[in-house]
């Protein structure tokens, strides 16, 4: 008998060891099944585990980053002063526009907003993007001061914003959500698309514009043919009066997916588990060198903002958490040929000539000045309309 249990012991050992594996592989499955599905499920009563902190709090952590939320979050009343261009453009109702670019910016960072004016932003002869303003958030109650009054009158394009506290990265997603929220109550139809482009940044306009009035199959000789209808959906194609294709509830730009999120306190992008539990954030869209938001996903973005607590990394919340908590979500397309950081490669004459950016992030004013004047020579400019593409949606 002793001798027959000896003899069946390895071979329940082999076999345990066997369903040890398998659970294991099995397990693995599970969790990449679980994340693979993370998107789908954000926003929904039941998908615990990834729901921002509704709450932040100080106690949490010492995330300088996630910190600086709260104080934006101490006071959430916001006052607007748009342009007066803006105002018109909003209150049409027989046109309406391709895009409007909108460049979040200090007030004392007066020399940056005129090399966007000057540059990629600038709009001749029926070129280059309809309509540039610059988001300018002052504290509650403060008058600009003289320079900023001054730059204002003479170029009108400043959008003059009260917010809770001073103008900080860490209040940058309230910013952005916060004009979100007046153009879908004041703007809604006006435009087709909203670039949100940082500054450092090149954007190739009549590219971008080709590519966009493609999408929407309007007639590339009348970018403003699309009659302006007075109802917004978040549906994923809607009609215009004219029955001309209005934008899909989409979000276009360099897709991030999987990124780690990032623990120590020494990183400029710290969050607590606490404010964020998974490891990995949602595929989102970086908000460097930009984003394009359409009309209806402008909508559906502020409106899945009543239901989900901000975020302090304003391309993750907007784009990621955001874009995934809509109801149905906001779809996200890759735009080629963007680039994340100042490339060698993408800054020799020869090589932005024969693969020119669509987009492009982290350049220094001469480098802008140059890469932009390079975008419109003719070489650059048959090359774009061969390669630059819209990428399926995710």
């Amino acid at each position: 008998m002793k001798l027959a249990v000896q003899k069946i012991m390895p071979c329940c050992q082999i076999k345990a060891a066997v369903n040890c594996v398998a659970i294991l592989l099995l397990s693995g499955l599970l969790v990449e099944l679980l994340w693979s599905h993370t998107e789908a499920l954000y926003g929904r009563k039941h998908a615990t585990s990834i729901v921002v902190h509704p709450r932040p709090s100080r106690s949490l952590s010492s995330c300088s980053g996630y910190l600086g939320l709260i104080d934006c979050l101490s006071n959430a009343s916001w006052s607007y002063q748009p342009p007066a261009m803006l105002q018109a453009a909003c209150q049409q109702t027989k046109t309406r526009h391709l895009v409007l670019v909108f460049v979040p910016l200090r007030a004392n960072m007066a020399l940056q907003r005129s090399l966007v004016r000057q540059t990629w932003g600038r709009h001749d002869n029926g070129t280059g993007f309809e309509l540039l303003i610059f988001l300018v958030q002052l504290p509650e109650g403060e008058a600009p001061d003289p320079a900023l009054s001054s730059e204002s009158a003479k170029f009108g394009d400043i959008f003059l914003m009260g917010g809770p506290t001073e103008d900080t990265y860490q209040c940058l997603t309230l910013k952005i959500l916060s004009f979100l929220r007046w153009y879908s109550q004041n703007c809604s139809g006006a435009f087709h698309y909203l670039l949100k482009s940082d500054h450092d940044s090149v954007w190739n306009a009549n590219s971008l514009n080709r590519l966009l009035r493609q999408r929407l199959k309007l007639d590339e000789r009348n970018p403003r043919n699309s009659t302006r209808h007075p109802s917004r959906s978040n549906s994923p194609k809607v009609q215009s009066a004219s029955g001309l294709p209005d934008s899909p509830a989409e979000i276009l730009g360099g897709i991030q997916r999987r990124s780690t999120v990032q623990r120590h306190n020494s990183s400029k992008f710290c969050t607590p588990p606490q404010a964020f539990a998974p490891n990995r954030y949602p595929n989102y869209v970086l908000g460097g060198p930009g984003y394009l938001i359409s009309d209806a996903a402008a909508t559906a973005l502020t409106r899945a903002a009543d239901r989900v607590a901000p975020f302090w990394l304003e391309d993750v919340y907007i784009t990621g958490i955001l874009a995934a908590a809509s109801r149905p979500p906001v779809r996200r397309a890759q735009l080629s040929h963007i680039y994340y950081a100042a490339v060698p490669a993408a800054l020799l004459r020869a090589n932005a000539l024969a693969s020119p950016p669509l987009g492009i992030h982290g350049l220094s004013a001469k480098q802008v000045q140059r890469l932009d004047s390079w975008l419109r020579e003719p070489k650059a400019v048959e090359n774009a309309k061969r390669l630059h593409r819209i990428h399926t949606l995710t």
